[in-house]
């Protein structure tokens, strides 16, 4: 799809989730630049969530410096330390965990992610817990 109507496309769910009050989940390849330009461009006020992020530490910051949370999934298991250190210096208050489409059951997604930040997988429930909730508005509003 030519990306002027990506573009147009994504712009319209922007619409759409502001009147809605109801956070954006984006999956991007290899076009970080152009979501942050577009989430600058557009002044958005709702939580922008970067599903199966994969981008480097500077890229990690500048998203979260922008508002956004960062999502991960099986690479955490062990298979791109790159993406393992990044999320260790994550904040806490700016992650979710995911399985994707991954054959993998989300509570290794879990214990992969505590042992990493070094914390109980409790605390990392927790963690989710309190995200979803502020992302969501949970608690807030009814859905």
């Amino acid at each position: 799809t030519p990306l002027k109507l990506q573009e147009k496309i994504f712009e319209e769910q922007i619409k759409l989730a502001e009147e809605l009050q109801k956070p954006l989940i984006i999956h991007c390849v290899k076009a970080y630049a152009d979501i942050l330009h577009i989430k600058k461009k557009s002044k958005s006020s709702v939580v922008w969530i970067i599903h199966g992020f994969q981008g480097s530490l500077q890229l990690a910051e500048d998203m979260i410096k922008h508002g956004c949370y960062l999502s991960f999934g099986k690479s955490l298991l062990g298979n791109n330390p790159k993406i393992c250190q990044v999320f260790r210096e994550v904040p806490n208050d700016r992650f979710f965990l995911e399985t994707d489409e991954a054959d993998i059951n989300i509570k290794e997604i879990y214990l992969a992610a505590a042992k990493l930040k070094g914390i109980s997988i409790t605390k990392i429930i927790e963690i989710i817990n309190e995200n979803f909730k502020r992302c969501f508005n949970y608690g807030k509003n009814k859905f």
